[in-house]
Parts: structure tokens; C-alpha cells; sequence
């Protein structure tokens, strides 16, 4: 046997009033249950500008970003959405997260200083060698070059006009050796980076070691 009972449950409407609805629910065998339809009823309770719990069908967003909980319409707790970080704790979480990757990425590939150490003579050589070939390439093209303009000192000489081809080879000489110094002077910011990026690894790792140490040492 089932009855309609009417039941009227009291809210705040967020502006200090207080509004009345008249709910209807089945009573079966002497349970208490709510429609369907009122089931899927969802308010908000929120705290107003006044340090007041607020349970409303809405939430204005300045009280949003500060937490709120979503209620069923029995008044039960379904979700807590937590207050939004402000700048400086958003700042905060990202420093941290990463020091955590850059922590993870060092224990990864190392297990000592030395091996970090190690790892910067290896890199710094490979700049120095990479920046020795272009050295090299440009002493060879400083020889193409002056081998070029002898070659137009002579026709000049001979009063003759110096060949197209000989002036594109300088031309072209000329252009290879400016981007071999300019990849030289690329070579050398990297050599730069990659040091202070080795040293600073190796504070890092140094740091997690002494850590490590100090924890296991406490016990």
C-alpha cells in the first residue's frame, strides 16, 4: 500500500530569504524515498560574503573559485569541489611538480655525481670537437677563397676580365664561411647552456644524495 505525502523542506535562496517547497514522496511499507525526478535534484552549499552557509539551486562564480559541496535533494553530500589556488599557490604547485620530474629525470640516468660529471665532460667535448670541424672547415675555405682571388689577381693582370665563375666561387666561399662562424658562435651559447645546465645537475643530485642520507641516518 502506497500514500502521497507532502513534505515541505526550507532553503535559503542566497539573499537572506528563506523559500519554502512543497515536495511530494511515496511511502512504501513505512520507507521514505523520493521520486526520480526529485532525486536528480542538485543544490549547492557554499559560504556568502558574510561567513554564512548558503544552500541554493545556484552558486554565484565569486563564491564558486572558494569550494563549495553539491546536495542531493535528502540533503546528502554527492561532491566537495575545493577552493581555487590563488596565484602564488598555483606558482607554488608548479615549482614543485618541477623539482619533482627534474628529481626523477637525474635518478634516472645517474647514481652518482661522478656519473653527472662524467656526463658534462662528455657533452662539453662533443661541443669542443663539433666547434674544432667548423674551425677547420673555415681555414679550408679561407685557402678556396685565396686561391680564388689569386686567380683574379692574374686575369687582372693579364688585362683581361676576371671569369663570372670566378668571382660566384668567392662569393660563395665567402657565404660558407660566414655561416661556419655563425655556428661556431651557436656552438660556443650552447657549450655555455649545457655548463651551467651540468652544474646545476649536479648541485641537484648532490642535494638528493645528502637527503637521501640524512633520512636514513634519522631512523
Amino acid at each position: 500500500m502506497s500514500k502521497i505525502i507532502n513534505s515541505r523542506i526550507t532553503l535559503n535562496d542566497g539573499n537572506g530569504r528563506r523559500l519554502g517547497r512543497w515536495l511530494m514522496v511515496w511511502v512504501f511499507a513505512g520507507s521514505l524515498s523520493l521520486p526520480v525526478a526529485a532525486q536528480g535534484v542538485l543544490l549547492y552549499r557554499y559560504v556568502n560574503a558574510e561567513g554564512v552557509k548558503v544552500i541554493h539551486h545556484t552558486i554565484p562564480p565569486e563564491y564558486a573559485q572558494n569550494g563549495y559541496e553539491v546536495l542531493n535533494s535528502q540533503g546528502d553530500v554527492v561532491e566537495v569541489v575545493q577552493p581555487s589556488l590563488t596565484d602564488t599557490e598555483l606558482a607554488a604547485l608548479q615549482q614543485k611538480r618541477e623539482l619533482e620530474a627534474w628529481d626523477k629525470d637525474l635518478l634516472k640516468r645517474y647514481s652518482t655525481v661522478a656519473d653527472v660529471k662524467a656526463a658534462k665532460r662528455r657533452r662539453l667535448g662533443e661541443i669542443n670537437t663539433n666547434i674544432a670541424i667548423l674551425r677547420g672547415n673555415i681555414l679550408n675555405l679561407d685557402s678556396q677563397i685565396a686561391r680564388e682571388q689569386r686567380r683574379a689577381a692574374d686575369s687582372e693582370r693579364q688585362g683581361i676580365q676576371v671569369p663570372e665563375s670566378i668571382l660566384i666561387n668567392i662569393k660563395n666561399f665567402r657565404g660558407e664561411k660566414a655561416a661556419a662562424e655563425r655556428q661556431i658562435e651557436e656552438r660556443r651559447d650552447e657549450y655555455r647552456q649545457a655548463e651551467d645546465k651540468f652544474d646545476k645537475d649536479i648541485d641537484r643530485f648532490t642535494f638528493i644524495l645528502e637527503r637521501r642520507e640524512q633520512a636514513r641516518t634519522s631512523y
